[in-house]
Protein backbone atom coordinates (compact mmCIF):
# COMPACT_ATOMS: atom_id res chain seq x y z
CA UNK A 1 0.00 0.00 0.00
CA UNK A 2 0.74 3.48 -0.85
CA UNK A 3 2.17 5.89 1.54
CA UNK A 4 -0.54 8.07 2.67
CA UNK A 5 0.33 12.11 1.65
CA UNK A 6 -0.29 15.75 2.98
CA UNK A 7 -2.07 15.49 -0.38
CA UNK A 8 -3.81 12.61 0.39
CA UNK A 9 -4.98 14.21 3.47
CA UNK A 10 -5.76 17.83 1.97
CA UNK A 11 -8.15 15.93 -0.86
CA UNK A 12 -10.19 13.60 2.34
CA UNK A 13 -10.63 17.16 4.48
CA UNK A 14 -12.32 18.37 1.15
CA UNK A 15 -14.44 15.27 0.27
CA UNK A 16 -15.56 15.49 4.36
CA UNK A 17 -16.75 19.20 4.02
CA UNK A 18 -18.22 18.15 0.34
CA UNK A 19 -20.12 15.34 2.18
CA UNK A 20 -20.99 17.24 5.36
CA UNK A 21 -21.74 21.04 4.13
CA UNK A 22 -18.64 22.31 6.01
CA UNK A 23 -18.35 25.91 4.99
CA UNK A 24 -15.03 26.92 6.28
CA UNK A 25 -12.62 27.57 3.80
CA UNK A 26 -9.59 25.72 2.33
CA UNK A 27 -7.02 27.52 0.61
CA UNK A 28 -4.64 26.68 -2.09
CA UNK A 29 -1.64 27.59 -3.53
CA UNK A 30 0.00 25.50 -6.11
CA UNK A 31 -1.33 23.43 -9.17
CA UNK A 32 -1.54 20.63 -7.06
CA UNK A 33 -4.21 21.63 -4.71
CA UNK A 34 -5.98 22.82 -7.63
CA UNK A 35 -6.08 19.90 -9.05
CA UNK A 36 -7.06 18.53 -6.34
CA UNK A 37 -10.12 20.85 -5.04
CA UNK A 38 -11.07 21.06 -9.22
CA UNK A 39 -11.22 16.87 -9.35
CA UNK A 40 -13.74 16.77 -6.13
CA UNK A 41 -15.81 19.63 -7.28
CA UNK A 42 -16.19 17.91 -10.31
CA UNK A 43 -16.96 14.50 -8.84
CA UNK A 44 -19.26 15.83 -5.87
CA UNK A 45 -21.97 17.83 -9.31
CA UNK A 46 -25.01 16.66 -9.32
CA UNK A 47 -26.52 19.00 -11.73
CA UNK A 48 -24.57 22.07 -12.81
CA UNK A 49 -20.36 23.05 -13.34
CA UNK A 50 -19.77 26.51 -14.24
CA UNK A 51 -16.04 26.89 -15.36
CA UNK A 52 -14.46 30.08 -15.87
CA UNK A 53 -10.70 30.42 -16.75
CA UNK A 54 -7.98 31.82 -18.34
CA UNK A 55 -7.47 28.68 -21.10
CA UNK A 56 -8.07 25.00 -19.53
CA UNK A 57 -4.57 25.13 -18.81
CA UNK A 58 -2.96 21.91 -18.95
CA UNK A 59 -1.42 22.02 -15.67
CA UNK A 60 -4.83 21.36 -13.80
CA UNK A 61 -7.19 20.58 -16.38
CA UNK A 62 -5.03 17.87 -17.97
CA UNK A 63 -4.10 16.05 -15.07
CA UNK A 64 -5.18 12.60 -15.03
CA UNK A 65 -7.18 13.25 -11.90
CA UNK A 66 -9.13 16.08 -13.19
CA UNK A 67 -10.05 13.98 -16.83
CA UNK A 68 -11.25 11.12 -14.98
CA UNK A 69 -13.45 13.66 -12.76
CA UNK A 70 -14.27 15.21 -16.22
CA UNK A 71 -15.55 11.83 -17.26
CA UNK A 72 -17.82 11.22 -14.07
CA UNK A 73 -19.49 14.52 -14.27
CA UNK A 74 -19.95 14.07 -17.98
CA UNK A 75 -21.29 10.30 -17.70
CA UNK A 76 -23.85 11.61 -14.26
CA UNK A 77 -25.49 14.28 -17.06
CA UNK A 78 -24.00 17.51 -15.27
CA UNK A 79 -24.70 20.41 -17.16
CA UNK A 80 -21.77 22.18 -18.08
CA UNK A 81 -21.26 25.80 -18.51
CA UNK A 82 -17.76 26.71 -19.68
CA UNK A 83 -15.78 30.27 -20.47
CA UNK A 84 -12.21 30.38 -21.88
CA UNK A 85 -10.28 33.66 -22.24
CA UNK A 86 -7.83 32.06 -24.67
CA UNK A 87 -8.18 28.97 -26.94
CA UNK A 88 -7.12 26.42 -25.88
CA UNK A 89 -5.04 23.99 -27.63
CA UNK A 90 -7.11 22.02 -30.09
CA UNK A 91 -4.85 18.91 -28.58
CA UNK A 92 -5.59 20.29 -24.75
CA UNK A 93 -7.10 16.58 -23.54
CA UNK A 94 -9.82 18.71 -21.21
CA UNK A 95 -11.42 20.77 -24.21
CA UNK A 96 -10.92 17.37 -26.22
CA UNK A 97 -13.34 15.90 -23.92
CA UNK A 98 -15.29 18.72 -23.49
CA UNK A 99 -15.91 18.40 -26.84
CA UNK A 100 -16.38 15.45 -27.86
CA UNK A 101 -19.43 15.27 -24.82
CA UNK A 102 -20.61 17.91 -27.46
CA UNK A 103 -20.53 20.49 -24.36
CA UNK A 104 -20.09 24.59 -25.77
CA UNK A 105 -16.42 25.78 -24.56
CA UNK A 106 -17.40 29.33 -25.08
CA UNK A 107 -14.56 32.68 -25.23
CA UNK A 108 -15.35 35.31 -23.37
CA UNK A 109 -14.70 38.92 -24.24
CA UNK A 110 -12.98 40.15 -21.43
CA UNK A 111 -9.56 39.67 -19.70
CA UNK A 112 -9.17 38.59 -16.26
CA UNK A 113 -6.92 37.11 -13.84
CA UNK A 114 -9.76 35.13 -11.82
CA UNK A 115 -10.39 31.48 -12.32
CA UNK A 116 -13.18 30.23 -10.76
CA UNK A 117 -15.25 26.70 -10.58
CA UNK A 118 -18.97 26.44 -9.14
CA UNK A 119 -20.78 23.03 -8.85
CA UNK A 120 -24.88 23.28 -8.25
CA UNK A 121 -24.68 26.59 -6.96
CA UNK A 122 -23.16 26.06 -3.35
CA UNK A 123 -19.45 24.49 -3.72
CA UNK A 124 -16.63 26.58 -5.83
CA UNK A 125 -12.89 27.32 -6.36
CA UNK A 126 -11.65 30.74 -6.51
CA UNK A 127 -8.41 31.89 -7.64
CA UNK A 128 -8.87 36.11 -7.90
CA UNK A 129 -5.16 36.37 -9.72
CA UNK A 130 -4.32 33.18 -11.76
CA UNK A 131 -0.85 34.53 -12.47
CA UNK A 132 -0.22 34.30 -8.03
CA UNK A 133 -1.01 30.79 -7.90
CA UNK A 134 -3.25 31.57 -4.48
CA UNK A 135 -6.80 30.47 -4.11
CA UNK A 136 -9.31 29.08 -2.15
CA UNK A 137 -12.21 26.60 -2.05
CA UNK A 138 -15.69 26.74 -0.03
CA UNK A 139 -17.81 23.17 -0.23
CA UNK A 140 -20.81 24.77 0.96
CA UNK A 141 -21.38 28.77 0.25
CA UNK A 142 -24.61 28.99 -1.94
CA UNK A 143 -24.25 32.92 -1.27
CA UNK A 144 -20.73 33.32 -2.69
CA UNK A 145 -21.50 29.91 -5.05
CA UNK A 146 -24.49 32.64 -7.07
CA UNK A 147 -22.17 35.82 -7.11
CA UNK A 148 -20.18 33.21 -9.21
CA UNK A 149 -22.48 32.05 -11.31
CA UNK A 150 -23.86 35.82 -11.28
CA UNK A 151 -20.64 36.61 -12.85
CA UNK A 152 -20.51 34.03 -15.15
CA UNK A 153 -23.64 34.47 -16.65
CA UNK A 154 -23.02 38.32 -16.74
CA UNK A 155 -19.38 37.13 -19.27
CA UNK A 156 -21.03 35.07 -20.89
CA UNK A 157 -23.63 37.24 -22.55
CA UNK A 158 -21.22 38.05 -25.32
CA UNK A 159 -19.19 35.03 -25.12
CA UNK A 160 -17.85 33.57 -28.72
CA UNK A 161 -18.65 29.93 -28.93
CA UNK A 162 -15.06 28.24 -29.62
CA UNK A 163 -16.88 26.10 -32.52
CA UNK A 164 -16.66 28.90 -34.80
CA UNK A 165 -14.46 28.94 -38.08
CA UNK A 166 -11.45 30.40 -37.73
CA UNK A 167 -12.48 33.91 -39.61
CA UNK A 168 -15.06 34.37 -37.21
CA UNK A 169 -13.35 34.70 -34.24
CA UNK A 170 -11.80 38.05 -33.23
CA UNK A 171 -8.39 38.64 -33.48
Amino acid sequence: MADYTAMDAYRDIFRWRLRTGNANLMFNDSPTHATVLIAELLQCAQNDVWIFCRELGEDVWCTESVLAALDVAILNKVSFHVLVQKIPSETNRALVKLTNAKIEVKMARCNSKANFVVADGRAYRFEEDSSVRKGFACANDATNATKLVEAFNNLSKDAIPLNMSSEELPE
